[in-house]
């Protein structure tokens, strides 16, 4: 088994590779710190009001996984807490989506492009989730949630997966142990934020879920507007509209909304405009260069009488 996981490593593309061995190994160190360390408050007198939210700072844990008032003091844990699980059965879902689908980008995109999509998007949920934390505890003053909220995991790298497989392999269908729970891809999008931040808002796991929709909206911002395609600059094929995440019932209304915002977005100078057709100029240089084409569409004359002439 051993020998297995290693001979499955070692042939794992780089980027692939370095994301799996960071996951376990950040993540291994946080469980195990977990299992001999136990929080003790910073504040030497215990009826503080704020010792509840203050008992974890001293943790290892609280040194790799990002608490929103410890930012100032720890900012790496920006960049670390995105590849830090504490539960082992999501440790191990995580493991095993990152060798597989990653492997599949990195091979498709190659190891930069790959390694920059999952570094943006990855940052990208973290920092949105830190900051919506952030302006509720200044709406609440609650210092909970600057010291009692944890921000850590992979949903956001997981969803911006689901996103990525949408745009490379839209058609694809996918079945799930019998042929009626089978779906294209273009839906695992919907079906796996649905499904999942279903659950999460069910069991009160709120950082996993923005987490989960800032990955979403991060790795289709990046994809659509900033990746390099082919030596283009972001994906304006109508096959990756934003509405084209939703089932075709609901599509124009959507894609009514995110016309009008995406105008909006281009007016305050956010987004660049989409590339718009362009016919060739008569007496420009492209057209002076084109090739000159012409196809006989007019000619009906009979054959016979072509060559009696």
């Amino acid at each position: 088994m051993a020998n297995t996981v290693l001979y499955s490593l070692r042939h794992l593309p780089v980027v692939t590779k370095s994301a799996v061995l960071a996951t376990l190994s950040l993540s291994l160190t946080v469980l195990i710190a977990q299992l001999y360390q136990h929080p003790t408050p910073v504040s030497g007198q215990d009826d503080a009001p704020t010792r509840d939210a203050l008992l974890t700072i001293e943790t290892v844990k609280s040194y790799l996984v990002l608490y929103p008032g410890l930012i100032l003091t720890r900012p790496w844990t920006l960049v670390l807490t995105g590849w830090i699980e504490t539960n082992a059965l999501l440790l191990l879902s995580y493991l095993v989506i990152l060798t597989l689908v990653g492997t599949y980008l990195e091979k498709r995109w190659g190891w930069l492009e790959f390694a920059k999509f999952i570094a943006v998007v990855n940052l990208t949920a973290v920092a949105s989730t830190f900051l919506i934390y952030v302006f509720i505890f200044a709406g609440s003053r609650n210092i909970g949630y600057l010291y009692d909220v944890c921000i850590n995991g992979q949903f956001g790298l997981v969803s911006g997966f689901t996103v990525a497989l949408k745009q490379s392999i839209p058609e694809h269908r996918v079945t799930l142990y019998h042929p009626m729970l089978s779906f294209r891809v273009k839906y695992l999008t919907l079906i796996y934020a649905t499904v999942v931040g279903i659950v999460l808002l069910l069991t009160r796991s709120y950082p996993y879920l923005y987490l989960l929709i800032a990955g979403t909206f991060a790795s289709w911002l990046y994809l659509r507007f900033v990746k390099d395609h082919n030596g283009v600059q972001g994906d304006y094929s109508d096959a990756f509209t934003f509405a084209t995440f939703f089932p075709d019932w609901v599509q124009p209304p959507i894609a009514w909304v995110a016309g009008h915002v995406f105008h909006l977005f281009v007016v305050l100078r956010l987004l660049r405009p989409l590339p718009a057709y362009q016919p060739l100029a008569v007496g420009s240089q492209d057209a002076a260069t084109a090739p000159e084409i012409v196809v006989d569409v007019m000619d009906d004359e009979d054959p016979d009488a072509k060559r009696r002439k």
